[in-house]
């Protein structure tokens, strides 16, 4: 882990620590991911404000980036910003160590003993195909957070949008929609 990254321990309602560094040694789609927006989520962590750093962590997450694809396991074992999902978490868990987190390996042995096999032969089949980022996804997610102004989200949602088929745009506008208009009645709810 970066020398800079530091640990924060989730007001004691999480077994895990979330890995609050930017791993530097994983560029594949770092021209996605700019420190200000990967720190938003940190802060969103430190404010509790779980729904928003889960956003954030998720579009880092797509994008291939071990610790936000870290950070969002322990959120989704938690049931901090989404409902637990210890299935997706595991999935998290398992990408994240191939990114070298070592934290992820002592969450996925926890998760792993939370599950049934059935469920953990349907995340190691999630976990094998997803082998690069979905440029699609992530523009997804960068405009949902965008949307709901996250520091940073704009300029990612528009570097996405340059690796996006003119074709898909419009239904990836609509995802993003969605996305959006669940967001904003869970917290009108």
């Amino acid at each position: 882990m970066p020398a800079r990254g530091i640990m924060l321990m989730l007001g004691g309602l999480l077994l895990a620590q979330p890995v609050f560094a930017h791993n530097h040694a994983d560029n594949t789609s770092a021209h996605l991911h700019g420190d200000k927006s990967f720190n938003t989520a940190v802060e969103a962590v430190r404010a509790k404000d779980y729904q928003k750093a889960v956003l954030i962590f998720e579009a880092h997450a797509i994008a291939m980036q071990p610790d936000a694809q870290y950070n969002l396991a322990v959120l989704l074992k938690s049931g901090k910003g989404r409902p637990q999902d210890f299935k997706q978490a595991l999935v998290w868990s398992w990408l994240a160590q191939l990114g070298e987190v070592e934290q992820a390996e002592e969450l996925a042995r926890e998760l792993l003993d939370m599950l049934q096999e059935d469920s953990i032969e349907e995340a190691r089949y999630q976990q094998q195909i997803v082998d690069e980022p979905d440029p699609g996804q992530i523009y997804v997610w960068y405009a949902v957070a965008a949307a709901l102004d996250i520091k940073g989200a704009s300029e990612a949602r528009d570097e996405a949008f340059d690796d996006i088929d003119d074709d898909q745009i419009v239904t990836l506008q609509e995802e993003a929609r969605s996305h959006f208009d669940t967001f904003v009645k869970q917290e009108q709810g």
